[in-house]
This record gives C-alpha cells, structure tokens and sequence, in this order.
C-alpha cells in the first residue's frame, strides 16, 4: 500500500475531480519532495513541488508503458506488462508483443513494488 506520507498527484490542477491519478510526491528533506510513479519508482531527485508536479504531469503515467521483467525466486524472470495500477495493487500480465489469441499469465504485487522484483527492460 501507498504511504499515507505520499500525496496523491491528479494531472490538470491537482484535484481529483478534474484529473487523473499520475503518481506521488514523496516527502524528502528540506521542503522537496520526490515524483514517484504509481507502482512508487522515483522518477527524478528530491525537488520543489513545482517541478515535481510537471514531472509526473508529463512522465507519470508514460513510465509505466516500458516492458518490465518480473523476476520470481526460483524461476526464469518473465517479461511482463503493466495492465492496471491502484494505491494499493498493480496487475500484470505476461507480455504477448501484441499477438492475439495467446496464453496470458496475471500477477497481482502489492505497492510500492521493489525494483528488485520488477526491473524495467
């Protein structure tokens, strides 16, 4: 589950009512905050919210469009897709390179997701 400590940022002027969840700000020292994405990957260094905002404005929902690889204790790591993220969980599903008709296997993580489980490719 997301840290309460992290606030939620919604595209347009930051109300959820007029936009749409692109990720966080992370507190961090000295009145800066981090952008993290919404499976909680840090985006850029500690900065002030101003520009943290028009990061995630602009990259946060594009940093999760990559090809990921799920990496599982005791098996081949497996490339995934990023298919649905919550506060709470991030769905993905095995990547197919855009062929229909074929097996998909789901994974349920719960966020903010490791970087040692979920590796961008």
């Amino acid at each position: 589950m997301i840290p309460t400590d992290w606030q939620p940022h919604y595209r347009s002027s930051g109300h959820h009512s007029e936009g749409e969840l692109v990720g966080y700000l992370k507190p961090a020292d000295d009145d800066l905050v981090v952008p993290v994405n919404l499976v909680g990957w840090p985006l850029a260094e500690a900065t002030d919210v101003d520009e943290a905002s028009e990061l995630l404005d602009g990259l946060g929902l594009s940093s999760l469009i990559d090809r990921w690889e799920l990496i599982r204790p005791g098996s081949d790591p497996l490339r995934v897709s990023i298919v649905e993220v919550d506060g709470e969980r991030v769905r993905l599903q095995t990547y197919t390179g855009g062929a229909i008709g074929g097996e998909v296997e789901e994974f349920i993580l719960d966020v903010p997701v490791s970087s040692e489980v979920l590796v961008r490719l």
